[in-house]
C-alpha cells in the first residue's frame, strides 16, 4: 500500500504499468529521483491512487487462485504432450 518506485527491468514492466507505479529507465539517476520527488509529493498529498492499482493489478495476476491452476496446467502440459 506505499508507493512504488522502480526501475523498469527484469518483467517488472509487465507487471506493473505507469499508472500502477513509477517505472524509469535503468541508469538514468535523474529520472529516479524525480519520480521518488513525484511518489512522495502523492503520498503526503493522501494519493493512494497508484499503489491501489498495483496491489489490485497484482492481486488480480498473481494470487494463489489465479497463478496456481495456471502453474498445474503448465505442468500437465509438459507432462503429457
Amino acid at each position: 500500500r506505499l508507493p512504488i518506485v522502480t526501475t523498469n527491468v527484469n518483467g517488472i514492466g509487465e507487471m506493473l504499468t505507469a499508472d500502477d507505479a513509477w517505472l524509469v529507465p535503468p541508469g538514468d539517476r535523474f529520472q529516479l529521483a524525480a519520480a521518488l520527488r513525484s511518489a512522495l509529493v502523492a503520498f503526503q498529498a493522501g494519493d493512494r491512487t497508484r499503489p491501489a492499482r498495483a496491489r489490485a493489478a497484482i492481486e488480480r495476476r498473481y494470487a494463489a487462485t489465479t497463478a496456481l491452476p495456471r502453474h498445474a496446467a503448465l505442468a500437465r502440459a509438459v507432462l503429457d504432450p
